[in-house]
């Protein structure tokens, strides 16, 4: 059995602060800001792939919201994986 993680007061309120901001986003340049300022504290990351997925679950939207240069064909892996 795993231990139980409680996260930091910091932590505590990085999530809070994520959460906050997070239900105002309604276009992609808000969750681009939002992936890189409020979710970045949060969770350090280089990449963000979101996915919309329909009633079967195949793949509508893909967006890889990322904030540095990512290697060359980096891209064409993310929407072709196959």
């Amino acid at each position: 059995m795993q231990p139980v993680v409680i996260p930091s007061k910091l932590e505590q309120e990085y999530l809070l602060r994520a959460l906050e901001a997070g239900v105002r986003v309604r276009t992609l340049r808000q969750l681009f800001l939002w992936a890189q300022g409020e979710l970045q504290a949060l969770l350090p990351h280089q990449a963000l792939v979101c996915l919309r997925l329909d009633g079967g679950g195949a793949v509508r939207r893909l967006e890889c919201l990322h904030g540095a240069l990512l290697a060359p064909g980096a891209m064409a892996v993310l929407y072709d994986p196959g």
